[in-house]
């Protein structure tokens, strides 16, 4: 029987189709373009090759087609009768995973990865099911563990170092997670989840100018450089402000968002270093009308937080208050984040009609789960920056300068030093 490159039988009646998914399965753990098109090829030669079909599903939902994938990943399923016992694992788990049935999908990529450590593409969702979509405060450590326990399957594996390097940067280990990154760049010089981990732990290990001059050369030579360069070109601005590089910051900004489309990122990173910007200088505009038309679903608590901060940005109390409201029916029907995010988006609705202190006060009760929002510790300092400029508009100086020097202490950034200068 036909395996993969990680030794796992695969079940198609077409080698030529095999051959696809094989070149598709790497530039999918490489976050390189073309992917999707194999894909397509794939199942044009075998319409039943359910595993083509369940990673074609994936790549779409990654480009931004949510229901597209859905239905692919779907279609996987029913054309499952014939499957090795791992292939309709697999697929249980993928079925869990596009439901956003954390806990169950959770307790089925645990089974499944103790029974086949080596199936990359369920430890590839592990990433995003801990980092984007659990709720609890423990989630880094989740996939640490999780990655920890697969990763000696995998020998030197590029795939394997580059998903560590990620996790081990989450848990503050700088440090040895560029050596993860940079092993697994030795391995695919091309590896965009390596640049990522890379660019996590020169980030948050405190070297903005390192990771600036490093990201940016990487960009340039990036063979088939696919959708998530929309993700790794937020790093590059982060980079920028760290640097006090608005200019630079505002340059990234614009290839973000030429990734309009083609990446599910564009409706989180480009709203969230906009109102980094805005924050920065409230008198330069900012294309909030044009934020506003990006997707947006309720009950997704990462992407709602950053469709409340666009409507801050347009200044809509009204639009607040009613999506407060909506998020807020979600929570009194089960939703284990909605409510927080109700909050949030409460206290930015003080905050734009001119009432700091409560702002500052119902922000700040949200504050210690901010966690539970979703993302990466960069990702979600944005909510910090939010609460921080609240605090100091509320006159509450002393405590927006002691969180901005907590910051310093762990990092440096000028753009947080200017902030310090500002507030006094």
């Amino acid at each position: 029987m036909p395996e993969d490159r990680y030794g796992l039988e695969v079940t198609t009646t077409s080698p030529r189709a095999l051959e696809f998914y094989g070149e598709a399965l790497d530039r999918s753990l490489a976050q390189q373009s073309g992917a999707e098109e194999l894909l397509r090829e794939a199942v044009a030669e075998d319409e039943n090759f359910a595993l083509a079909w369940a990673l074609l599903g994936l790549e779409e939902r990654g480009s931004g087609d949510i229901t597209g994938g859905n239905k692919s990943v779907a279609r996987a399923g029913a054309v499952a009768a014939k499957l090795t016992e791992r292939e309709r694992s697999q697929l249980g788990v993928l079925d869990r995973f596009v439901a956003l049935d954390v806990l169950g999908c959770e307790k089925a990529m645990h089974a499944h990865a103790d029974a086949w450590p080596r199936d990359a593409v369920i430890v590839m969702q592990s990433h995003f099911l801990y980092n984007i979509f659990d709720w609890r405060l423990d989630r880094d450590r989740r996939l640490f563990e999780f990655l920890s326990r697969v990763a000696p399957s995998y020998g030197d594996d590029w795939f394997m170092a580059a998903e560590l390097a990620f996790a081990v940067d989450e848990v503050g280990d700088h440090r040895r997670a560029r050596d993860l990154a940079e092993q697994a760049l030795e391995g695919n010089a091309m590896n965009g989840r390596a640049a990522h981990g890379m660019s996590h732990a020169l980030l948050e290990g405190g070297e903005p100018d390192t990771g600036a001059s490093w990201l940016a050369g990487w960009l340039d030579s990036w063979d088939r450089g696919g959708s998530f360069g929309c993700h790794l070109w937020w790093h590059l601005a982060l980079f920028s402000l760290a640097l006090g590089d608005d200019a630079g910051a505002r340059r990234a900004y614009e290839r973000i968002w030429g990734f309009k489309g083609e990446a599910v990122g564009v409706a989180t990173d480009a709203p969230s270093l906009a109102w980094r910007l805005h924050l920065d200088d409230p008198s330069e505009p900012m294309p909030w009308g044009d934020l506003a038309a990006l997707p947006d679903k309720p009950g997704f608590t990462f992407g709602n937080m950053h469709r409340a901060l666009v409507l801050a940005g347009l200044g809509d109390v009204a639009a607040l208050t009613a999506y407060a409201d909506t998020l807020a029916a979600l929570g009194e029907s089960g939703h284990p984040t909605a409510t927080l995010c109700a909050a949030f988006a409460r206290g930015l609705a003080a905050d734009v009609r001119g009432d700091p202190g409560a702002a500052a006060r119902t922000i700040g009760d949200v504050a210690p789960s901010f966690r539970s929002f979703g993302g990466s510790h960069a990702q979600g300092e944005v909510l910090d920056d939010t609460f921080i400029a609240v605090l100091a508009r509320a006159g509450e100086r002393d405590e927006a300068a002691r969180r901005l020097r907590s910051r310093l202490d762990r990092r440096p950034s000028r753009r947080d030093e200017r902030w310090v200068e500002r507030i006094g």
